[in-house]
């Protein structure tokens, strides 16, 4: 590990060069990325409208997808209690609700949503809802299992079972859950941002009315952002995520299970289509519980970085941790295809032995 530690140490100028690089050829123009190897941190840059600054760390970047990696997290962390099982359904846990639950969805396990194993066939586009009509949209649909679909849905109905167990909205849930274990200031879901942070949020588009920003109550956006906080809507700084991915992957503090550990480490997913037959999107081989980073070590060893300006990094074998976030997350496709070359050949090609 020493030697790797060394071998890391004279790569962090190269990525300093890279990134303000990145910046120059506008990239992006906000950003943090944050190496975590082992027990220390290992470096932390920031750049504010293009320039690096030292008071960037502890901005509040929009992670967009990202939210469902902290979901499978407290999904795991609550299986751990013994409140769910990855085999509880949907059907169970709304059983003492009024919830009007279609059978076919009644009978999807916590496990199938994790692994985005349920195709919903929705009556109407969920971009014309909002608040809890998109949730109940999803419970009164019907259903298709056996395909690997893609999608918010699986994630927004996951944060609604999560919900409706507990009794707590996700942001409490989440510090109940991890508060004395793990750092929990400095991550929240967008409704929940203290009035005195809202200054530090990274605007994610040159529109303040297209932001997922707690700026204007009455933006529909905002409005919608408020029931997608099971799949985005998350905001936190690069050190806060980096460090709470490096604690619960690799810490020893009992958050997770062993078997979710090893779970959630895996990432194979080969695309985002709906795929039919020829793989069992319930295999190990899909086991991506939301996680959406690139894995290096053991036998996975593909890019799917993701599809945000939040990328991450997980390196077995040094015991790595690295995140960056962006202004990119919604600035459109090119954005963010640009963001995620960045990161798998020039930040990944640095950092990986």
């Amino acid at each position: 590990m020493s030697q790797a530690h060394g071998s890391l140490k004279g790569k962090l100028s190269a990525l300093k060069g890279a990134m303000t690089a990145a910046c120059d050829e506008n990239i992006f123009q906000n950003a943090v990325i944050r190496v975590n190897v082992g027990s220390k941190n290992w470096l932390t840059l920031s750049y504010v409208d293009g320039q690096e600054s030292h008071d960037g760390h502890d901005r509040l970047f929009d992670i967009a997808s990202k939210t469902k990696a902290l979901i499978a997290i407290m999904v795991h962390a609550m299986v751990k209690m013994g409140t769910i099982s990855l085999d509880s359904t949907v059907g169970e846990v709304f059983a003492s609700t009024k919830r009007k639950v279609s059978q076919s969805v009644a009978t999807l396990t916590i496990r199938q949503l994790l692994v985005h194993s349920a195709y919903f066939h929705l009556p109407t586009s969920l971009k014309q809802l909002a608040g809890d009509d998109i949730i109940r949209a999803i419970l009164e649909s019907e259903a298709e299992t056996g395909v690997f679909a893609y999608t918010n849905n699986c994630y927004l109905l996951l944060g609604a079972l999560l919900e409706s167990r507990t009794g707590k909205n996700l942001q409490d849930l989440y510090t109940s859950l991890f508060s004395g274990r793990v750092c929990t200031e400095g991550l929240y879901w967008s409704r929940h941002i203290p009035a005195p942070l809202i200054s530090k949020v990274v605007p994610t588009t040159a529109d303040p009315k297209a932001n997922l920003m707690p700026h204007d109550p009455t933006s529909r956006n905002l409005q919608q952002g408020y029931s997608l906080s099971g799949a985005a809507g998350v905001f936190t700084s690069a050190p806060m995520l980096a460090g709470f991915f490096k604690t619960v992957l690799w810490g020893n503090g009992g958050i997770i299970a062993d078997e979710s550990r090893a779970m959630l480490r895996v990432n194979a997913v080969r695309d985002f289509r709906r795929e039919h037959g020829s793989k069992d999107p319930t295999s190990p081989e899909f086991a991506e519980f939301g996680m959406n980073m690139d894995i290096r070590g053991g036998r996975v060893h593909n890019w799917p970085t993701g599809h945000t300006g939040c990328e991450g990094l997980i390196i077995d074998e040094l015991a790595m941790v690295a995140v960056l976030l962006t202004d990119a997350v919604r600035w459109g496709d090119e954005s963010r295809k640009a963001v995620r070359g960045f990161f798998r050949k020039t930040v990944a090609g640095i950092l990986i032995p």
